[in-house]
């Protein structure tokens, strides 16, 4: 008879056994304590009868699958990815539109509109890497994606203020 304290696969409700989990250990911790009940009493053969392992007074059929308190945490959060991706590019889209209305309003030339939109580039790119939540919400959750966009972006305005500033210089040659 093995004892409470034995190391067994004690099997999950819907995945493979934990190995090394202690015996009456209620499993993953997503597991309900009545699942956890019902699949005690089926390894000792007892299930649906009544105090039988320790099991309330409930009939196998009668016990209620909830559905969301197994989902894991991760996956919770894994639902607002879209909702954060899309708040990332809402701020990107305000900085160019705010960006394109100060330019129109100074009737800027082309030179300096490009300087513009590489500064624009590089104070994201380098808000990406100096705050975490630059981006919104969803860089904690995707801090590797957003790491990469921020290097994009600071060689993007790298580039950009570059070009602008040889069109600055180009400009004031000509006239």
């Amino acid at each position: 008879m093995p004892q409470a304290d034995d190391l067994v696969n004690v099997p999950a409700a819907d995945g493979p056994p934990v190995a090394g989990a202690p015996i009456g250990h209620p499993g993953p911790p997503d597991l309900s304590a009545e699942s956890w009940w019902v699949a005690e009493g089926r390894r000792a053969g007892t299930a649906g009868q009544p105090g039988a392992v320790g099991t309330p007074a409930l009939m196998e059929d009668a016990v209620p699958h909830v559905a969301s308190a197994a989902v894991p945490a991760w996956q919770r959060r894994q639902r607002w990815l879209p909702v954060t991706r899309l708040w990332a590019v809402v701020k990107m889209a305000s900085l160019a539109y705010t960006t394109w209305w100060a330019l129109g309003y100074i009737h800027a030339r082309m030179g300096a509109e490009v300087c513009a939109y590489g500064g624009v580039c590089l104070f994201a790119g380098i808000g990406a890497r100096w705050r975490r939540r630059f981006f919104g919400p969803g860089q904690l959750m995707e801090p590797e994606l957003y790491e990469e966009i921020g290097h994009w972006l600071y060689r993007i305005g790298t580039v950009l203020v570059l070009a602008g500033g040889a069109l600055l210089v180009a400009q004031a040659g000509i006239h």
